[in-house]
């Protein structure tokens, strides 16, 4: 985890100084809100974190290159039972980060207002903490990365216009929905373990700086 955040860093410390040097380049930053579904919401709590997206115009004023980089972490779940009257419990804990690429489809950029719709995939990669009571205490750590994929819907409110700049500081409002592939393991009583795809919803608020 540690070495791939210093990866992150170093990467958006290269890109962003030259997206803010480049006149084809938009930068946003957002809060993002997490909240699990179906079988992830079982071994997950809500999650929370900040992300990061550079936008580069393609086609016309409707069609840009998108990448995403997303830091999330994830509320406590626990799991309590008892083997022959002992009671145990597990408390688990995720991290997440997404290194994410696609397309994005919006409105025109001459208004006060814009729509946009963005599908894109890329490499989720998550971390777990688990802490162990039975008859003794542990703690234990594990990664994994896998692929998978989110379409991101929402709009945008320029706001402090210059004419030289219609559209300075865009303020950013949305949602996704996302899936990544075989990322929940379970066990079943039998010991079986079983994979099922994690999927969420996130809400997310922040600002997109643009130049032209």
């Amino acid at each position: 985890m540690r070495l791939l955040l210093l990866v992150a860093l170093v990467c958006c410390s290269t890109l962003i100084p030259e997206a803010c040097r480049s006149a084809t380049y938009d930068f946003g930053l957002n809060l993002a809100l997490d909240l699990p579904q179906a079988d992830f919401a079982n071994i997950s709590g809500t999650g929370a974190g900040v992300g990061l997206k550079f936008l580069r115009p393609l086609s016309g004023p409707h069609l840009r290159l998108r990448g995403d980089f997303d830091l999330l972490f994830f509320g406590e779940e626990e799991q309590v039972g008892d083997i022959g009257g002992q009671p145990w419990s597990v408390v688990t804990r995720y991290e997440s980060m997404r290194f994410l690429a696609g397309l994005e489809i919006s409105t025109s950029s001459a208004r006060r207002w814009r729509v946009y719709l963005a599908p894109v995939a890329g490499l989720y990669y998550f971390r777990s903490i688990d802490r162990i009571q039975f008859t003794y205490y542990s703690e234990t750590r594990s990664s994994e990365t896998d692929f998978g994929w989110k379409v991101d819907a929402g709009f945008t409110l320029s706001r402090f216009r210059r004419p030289h700049r219609p559209r300075g500081l865009e303020l950013d409002f949305g949602a996704s929905y996302g899936t990544v592939r075989g990322a929940v393991t379970t066990e079943t009583v039998e010991g079986q373990t079983l994979t099922s795809d994690a999927n969420e919803v996130i809400i997310h608020v922040g600002v997109i700086w643009h130049r032209r």
